[in-house]
């Protein structure tokens, strides 16, 4: 399967914010780095689909530039708590997988996320808003410009408002099936993926019924 990432492309006579041409994406890879990285994917013959956006494309300027800021500054949260807490692989699936890194951005951009799986352990994401805050005080006294301190300060606060889904906690279970669904491709090859979507609007169902 493919994971999730930002992708930023750049056609050659594209002047919004890039002089050249590039298609990169953003999120941690199971080497531990979260960062931007080039646009390969594994190619697998039951794919057909285009990949799914979570959100709509990005073409406002200003909008575009603040997603670009927010994966960097998530980054510098990802890169440094696994540094300091010298984890392994860069903290890869203790601080979560590419799937949270982009559901991070997406939680600070629009304040929700469609992302499907998120897998940070409690304990190691606990190190994350740690760095989080930290990041803040330290753009606070050092006097950055009000976007900058403003924008990591919407990474602290996505944090601390992520969904998990590692427990499977009713009052939760809305939003976790919403984003299932949402990451699931209109062409589905494999009969467990239509007996999976069967479920999930079964639980739709319930939850409207018990909720």
């Amino acid at each position: 399967t493919k994971g999730s990432e930002e992708e930023l492309h750049k056609k050659q006579n594209d002047t919004v914010i890039l002089k050249g041409r590039c298609t990169v994406q953003h999120f941690v890879s199971i080497d531990g780095f979260c960062g931007w990285n080039s646009h390969h994917n594994v190619q697998v013959p039951w794919k057909i689909d285009d990949a799914i956006d979570s959100f709509p494309s990005m073409t406002d300027k200003e909008e575009m530039e603040r997603a670009i800021r927010l994966a960097g500054y998530s980054a510098i949260v990802l890169n440094s708590a696994a540094t300091r807490q010298k984890l392994p692989r860069g903290g890869y699936g203790l601080i979560g997988t590419c799937n949270d890194s982009l559901a991070l951005v997406e939680m600070a951009m629009w304040g929700q996320t469609n992302i499907y799986p998120l897998l940070s352990i409690g304990k190691y994401c606990t190190y994350l808003v740690r760095e989080a805050k930290r990041c803040v005080s330290r753009f606070e006294k050092e006097k950055r410009d009000v976007f900058m301190i403003n924008d990591m300060k919407s990474i602290h606060k996505a944090l601390l408002s992520l969904p998990n889904d590692l427990v499977a906690v009713p009052k939760h279970s809305g939003d976790a099936v919403r984003r299932m669904l949402h990451c699931m491709p209109p062409s589905m090859p494999f009969d467990f993926m239509d007996e999976t979507k069967e479920v999930l609007e079964s639980i739709q169902i319930e939850n409207e019924k018990i909720m």
